[in-house]
């Protein structure tokens, strides 16, 4: 029997962790779901290359809607009706008001809930309006990670039916040679460094760990701060505290994708210091490649970096602690991670169980 999948498309538009997390698992889908159309619902044209022509891209307009969570939750819903569509994939934690026949929602985090001084105001609004809502009366409940499933059930009372975690492209993320290392260490003009991976946003408590590097340099360690990933919101104060530290701190934005695998592994520690995580893809990447991980003691971080690394409270003094640590301990072995193929069989299967009639 052949469905109509509709998903939350939006991400495709933004550089960021909804983006990654959609991009990566569509491969996955294409090729467990095969009789299956995907009607990736979007609310202006963007440019993307799907995995099969089963895949479409819908572009419904967002006409008056003020920000794309009204437009997800008011406009679309006709759009899902007219199409048909058995089964619609929320991929932002929000719903459609309603227009399809059965609804399956991914929790990624609850940082409304953690840390919402940190959230963009749009998104901030839509997650206190919505969330406790939607967590209800959806037909399938995922989350990404076992911390957040429980966080989930704590705040509102309902068990998550599936745990999708994002995965890790294990033929690229891997540990690699000193030659490598060597050539994209001088490509972008480095030398021993601590690295952050993720976007420039108040809750990757940036501040911090300037502030936790600064220290350790000042009791002689001759390090750089590498920050990689895209500039977010809320970033001003962030930016002050890397113009105050200096040339040391080196933000070289988003990097090409064949570059991360080797500043990975060059590092002499890799740091996740964020006041709240929904999981952590970078600390998932760096233990596959086989890098010192310090990061913020809490369940979701312990869980993406397997508990292989240093963990630390999200101040300053504790983050140069875990780091003086870490550049005293031998690098740990490359650890076997969750892929992204297996994370796809899970979406699939909670989609399909989704889709059985009731």
């Amino acid at each position: 029997m052949s469905y109509v999948i509709g998903i939350d498309g939006i991400p495709l538009i933004r550089w960021g962790g909804y983006r990654r997390y959609l991009v990566e698992l569509m491969p996955g889908l294409d090729g467990r779901l095969t009789d299956t159309i995907f009607n990736v619902y979007v609310d202006r044209p963007v440019r993307f290359q799907f995995p099969s022509a089963r895949w479409r891209l819908c572009v419904v307009r967002r006409g008056m809607s003020p920000t794309s969570y009204f437009w997800l939750r008011y406009v679309l819903p006709g759009r899902l009706r007219r199409d048909g569509v058995d089964l619609f994939w929320g991929v932002r934690s929000i719903l459609p008001a309603d227009g399809a026949r059965r609804m399956l929602l991914t929790v990624h985090d609850l940082n409304v809930l953690i840390a919402p001084q940190t959230m963009p105001v749009a998104t901030r609004l839509a997650h206190r309006m919505w969330l406790r809502d939607d967590v209800h009366r959806t037909d399938v409940l995922a989350t990404v990670s076992k911390g957040t499933a429980h966080r989930v059930e704590e705040a509102f009372g309902r068990k998550a039916d599936g745990i999708v975690p994002p995965g890790v492209d294990v033929e690229r993320m891997r540990p690699r040679s000193l030659s490598e290392v060597g050539g994209v260490v001088r490509h972008y003009g480095l030398a021993r460094y601590i690295l952050h991976v993720g976007t420039l946003e108040p809750r990757k408590n940036i501040a911090a760990l300037i502030e936790a590097v600064s220290i350790v340099r000042r009791e002689g360690q001759d390090l750089q701060l590498v920050l990689v990933g895209r500039a977010g919101w809320k970033r001003r104060k962030i930016l002050q505290a890397i113009a105050k530290a200096g040339q040391w701190v080196r933000v070289l934005g988003n990097v090409d994708d064949r570059d991360l695998p080797a500043l990975y592994s060059g590092a002499s520690v890799v740091a996740i210091p964020s006041l709240y995580e929904g999981y952590g893809i970078p600390a998932a990447e760096a233990r596959a490649c086989g890098a010192r991980l310090v990061v913020s003691d809490m369940p979701e971080l312990r869980e993406s970096s397997g508990g292989a690394a240093i963990f630390v409270e999200p101040t300053a003094p504790a983050i140069a602690a875990g780091i003086r640590a870490a550049l005293a301990s031998p690098a740990p072995p490359p650890a076997v991670v969750a892929t992204w193929e297996e994370s796809a069989g899970r979406l699939a299967g909670l989609m399909l169980a989704a889709l059985r009639p009731v």
